[in-house]
């Protein structure tokens, strides 16, 4: 999955295992193939089957069982260029409430 991510980095690979340790997942796999094409513990989508509603699926699916457990806000991290995410998650109810800016160190 970090092949996947935009913002890969040397410790990315890391922060994605701690998070699913830490968070669990949800994903859709296609018979036959090892990679999912869609999870989320970070919402990556691998693509095979774009506006098929498989996001979407799985972020109900993610949130239900968060909102179980925690039953408190929940809050997720979108980059401001990727419409489509953000478009979802307007769709599900959230809404922006403060922006991050992420600043990488230069070599």
């Amino acid at each position: 999955m970090d092949d996947h991510w935009d913002y890969k980095e040397e410790n990315s690979l890391q922060l994605i295992q701690q998070s699913i340790e830490l968070n669990g997942g949800i994903g859709i796999f296609r018979q036959g193939l090892e990679q999912p094409i869609c999870w989320i513990s970070f919402l990556i989508y691998t693509g095979g089957g774009t506006k098929k509603g498989y996001a979407a699926l799985i972020m109900k699916m993610k949130l239900k069982r968060l909102l179980s457990i925690h039953n408190t806000d929940l809050f997720s991290f979108v980059c401001i260029e990727n419409t489509p995410s953000l478009a979802l998650h307007y769709k599900l109810g959230f809404e922006t409430v403060n922006r991050v800016t992420w600043i990488q160190k230069c070599n």
